[in-house]
């Protein structure tokens, strides 16, 4: 760590000013630490980000302070290699925050640094995320790098973990499962609910429910439905129903084949 911050707290240069960068910054402030400047490739993210954090706004990567602490590159996965490449050989730690993006693109270029993956959905129109209780899994270049990260992680989280490269890649692959495309479950059956007038909180004590059966059965046990019942009627009468909603058919007709096969192994 730089002498001028390790008096206190470590100072972060924050990269992206997206969902996961809003939610990390307010919490690496919170939580006592400087956030020197916030990059953003254009000028009102980078101002309104860094305002709420007391930062330098920055729109290029020429302007990266190189005498920091740690340097968080929170953006979209296509745009992280590119990015790299453009930011300057710095002094501190390099993280990136991807689930899919392997370390070595960063260890190619940079001694110190590591990868520090949130496994939770980030949206900036939520106010506030807890970080307590959000697994974080960490990777790094090198024995400094990693005591370095696991020292921070462990200040905004009580559940912290070194998981390499693939393993990453892996949570991330099965959280688009769990996460993102249930979620698009969610907005089928909400839009489905909306054009006969019936509200989608109807649906929350069905949902709540699901979650909590899966926190102590897992998901293949605890399955329900016409599928795992093999209903076959109920299954044609769903179809037909779907017979003008022909994405939404498709949808039903593969999740259902694939739960069928599941429960005849």
């Amino acid at each position: 760590m730089s002498k001028k911050a390790s008096a206190n707290f470590p100072e972060i240069v924050l990269i992206g000013a997206g969902n996961l960068a809003t939610h990390l910054g307010k919490c690496l402030y919170g939580k006592g630490f400087k956030i020197a400047q916030v990059y953003s490739k254009t000028q009102n993210s980078a101002n309104i980000l860094a305002k709420a954090l007391k930062a330098e706004p920055i729109t290029s990567f020429t302007s990266i302070k190189k005498d920091s602490d740690y340097y968080f590159i929170c953006l979209k996965d296509d745009v992280i290699n590119e990015s790299v490449s453009k930011i300057p050989v710095v002094k501190g730690i390099v993280i990136h925050t991807s689930g899919s993006v392997s370390m070595g693109l960063l260890s190619e270029k940079f001694e110190h640094c590591g990868v520090l993956y949130p496994i939770q959905t980030f949206n900036k129109k939520i106010k506030k995320i807890s970080f307590k209780h959000i697994p974080l899994c960490t990777e790094a270049s090198n024995e400094y790098s990693l005591n370095s990260i696991l020292q921070l992680a462990n200040t905004l989280s009580d559940d912290v973990r070194l998981i390499n490269s693939k393993q990453r890649q892996v949570i991330h692959l099965a959280a688009v499962f769990a996460c993102n495309f249930s979620n698009h479950l969610f907005a089928i059956a909400a839009d489905l609910l909306k054009k006969e007038e019936i509200d989608f909180s109807i649906l929350y004590p069905l949902i709540v429910q699901t979650i909590e059966k899966v926190k102590s059965n897992t998901p293949l046990e605890v399955q329900t439905g016409p599928a795992v019942r093999s209903d076959l009627k109920t299954i044609e009468k769903h179809m037909e129903l779907l017979q003008n909603e022909i994405n939404y058919q498709e949808i039903y007709r593969v999740i259902t084949g694939n739960i069928l096969n599941s429960h005849q192994k």
